[in-house]
């Protein structure tokens, strides 16, 4: 499954929202892989209350793209160097 890191955030930053950067206070959200236009979605339904206490919905779709099995055998994880630990230990008394 491959999709827009940009998107993601936005309908992740919308789901946890707090009430000093956004004029909603989010509730309850719900993710569901659905189907939109013949093309795979992950919709993110956002339930939130606003700063007079009225009930808001807020849905974002983040378009998704499924991966055939020949594209997932392609992919490898990122190689990381070795790890450059030092310790110094401190004379006891």
């Amino acid at each position: 499954m491959a999709l827009s890191s940009e998107a993601l955030l936005a309908a992740l930053r919308s789901a946890t929202s707090s009430s000093t950067t956004s004029s909603y206070q989010a509730e309850e959200t719900v993710m569901k892989l659905a189907k939109k236009n013949d093309r795979a979605v992950l919709r993110f339904d956002i339930t939130a209350a606003n700063y007079v206490g009225r009930n808001v919905k807020v849905s974002h779709d983040v378009l998704v793209d499924i991966l055939k099995p020949h594209e997932v055998l392609k992919l490898v994880e990122p190689l990381c160097p070795e790890e450059n630990v030092s310790r110094l230990f401190r004379r006891m008394r």
